[in-house]
């Protein structure tokens, strides 16, 4: 059960109230400790609110009956409201489609057809295309490549095309968020 402490309006349980009176014996479910500052509150839960409604919590009041409970106001909804709130929520499911996509295409990993296992991630997408670009530039045949296990290999450029290409298919596979 909770109680309002009259003095400050703050809601302490049993716990608490026996904390900040320690030289009070307060049983384990007291009925009565008005004569302490302290009043039964009932904590009810905000009423139910129809379409293009919200509801709005405001301070305490002492009932008839001697027990606190809150006093709630149904408000009414402006268009402008309800379609930003709309919106709001729209653009929160939106950022977290765009956070789960971004943890899989972080953990995208190829295979080409010689068997070695390549990181597909955007960052390893961007290296593997400067590779090839530097390795054809050069006309260097392979260059020293850490695979996603941790290997190191010689990649050559057909290997690190083939990588590239299926990292980017991953990705596109993966890009478009459904509504």
């Amino acid at each position: 059960m909770q109680f309002y402490r009259l003095r400050d309006g703050t809601l302490p349980n049993v716990h608490e109230i026996r904390q900040q009176n320690p030289g009070i014996g307060i049983p384990d479910t007291p009925d009565d400790l008005s004569m302490y500052g302290y009043e039964p509150f009932l904590d009810s839960s905000a009423p139910a609110v129809g379409e293009g409604q919200s509801v709005v919590r405001r301070a305490p009041k002492r009932s008839a009956q001697g027990v606190w409970d809150w006093t709630w106001d149904i408000v009414e909804r402006s268009e402008q409201e309800i379609e930003a709130e709309e919106c709001a929520r729209e653009e929160a499911k939106r950022e977290v489609a765009k956070a789960a996509r971004a943890a899989r295409v972080a953990g995208i990993q190829v295979t080409t057809k010689a068997g070695n296992a390549y990181d597909g991630d955007e960052v390893s997408q961007g290296r593997m295309a400067r590779a090839i670009v530097a390795l054809q530039a050069a006309g260097v045949p392979s260059v020293r490549w850490v695979l996603a296990d941790n290997s190191v290999i010689s990649a050559t450029v057909a290997d690190l095309a083939e990588a590239l290409a299926l990292a980017g298919a991953a990705q596109a596979a993966m890009w478009v968020i459904q509504p």
